[in-house]
């Protein structure tokens, strides 16, 4: 029994020697790690500061054509958004921006207005490998705008009657939506590049083109109305604010 006992020990010993000249230590600890491995992803909750310069030729030369000022081409924005990321992919971005303009008119009995607002739903590509410290990210998505021209007018002691009772307007409302598709190029910290440091994706910048290629009628629904076209090319920087 003895002898027996021996020969298993003796062969169990052999085994383990053998392995151990074929396979190398290094070897082995690279298999547990592909085992363990996990996928990597991370939110992040930012704010955007940007520049969008829109033409708008349609609707401005009309309205110029009725004396009143050109739209403006040149806007400040601001918004927030949401991305989900991982090594190579940004899977899911989205975010809104908003602009506004108050200052083109010259008629002091009335005041003009324009609002807009971009929202984007998209991914992007990290053309980086994953182990550098910045990504550069070409990306695709979907846009919806919605824009308005406000013309009010500016006397502050009209009646109620006579702003409901008179056939001359007090406030009016032009509304349009565009549907199109955006385009982008974002230049951001690899959040990736220390996981253990949750501000290492503080900052990205984006520079993109929104095309619109669709649109609703202009409400009020006006007869020959022109298109309310806002289609525009941007700069924005992207603070994070939270990145869990």
């Amino acid at each position: 029994m003895r002898y027996f006992l021996f020969i298993i020990l003796f062969c169990f010993h052999f085994e383990l020697s053998f392995g151990q000249e074929i396979v190398s230590p290094k070897l082995f600890e690279e298999m547990e790690s592909m085992g363990g491995e996990e996928k990597i992803s991370a939110m992040n909750f930012f704010l955007v500061v940007g520049y969008d310069n829109m033409q708008n030729r349609n609707f401005s030369d009309r309205i110029v054509s009725l004396g009143k000022n050109p739209l403006p081409t040149e806007f400040l924005t601001t918004g927030f958004g949401f991305s989900l990321v991982r090594e190579k992919w940004t899977i899911l971005n989205l975010d809104m921006g908003l602009g506004r303009s108050t200052d083109f008119s010259d008629d002091p009995n009335v005041d003009v207005a324009f609002f807009f607002s971009h929202l984007k739903a998209g991914v992007a590509y990290n053309l980086f490998d994953v182990q550098h410290r910045f990504r550069l990210e070409p990306g695709i998505g979907l846009v919806l705008a919605r824009g308005q021209y406000q013309l009010q007018s500016s006397q502050q002691d009209v009646s109620f009657d006579q702003a409901v009772g008179s056939p001359l307007f007090n406030e009016i409302n032009l509304r349009q939506n565009n549907y199109g598709l955006n385009f982008n190029l974002t230049f951001s910290q690899n959040q990736f590049f220390d996981p253990k440091n949750i501000l290492s994706n503080f900052f990205g910048l984006e520079v993109g083109a929104n095309l619109m290629f669709f649109s609703n009628q202009l409400a009020p629904n006006f007869a020959e109305s022109p298109d309310l076209n806002l289609s525009a090319i941007y700069f924005k920087v992207k603070i994070n604010v939270i990145s869990p």
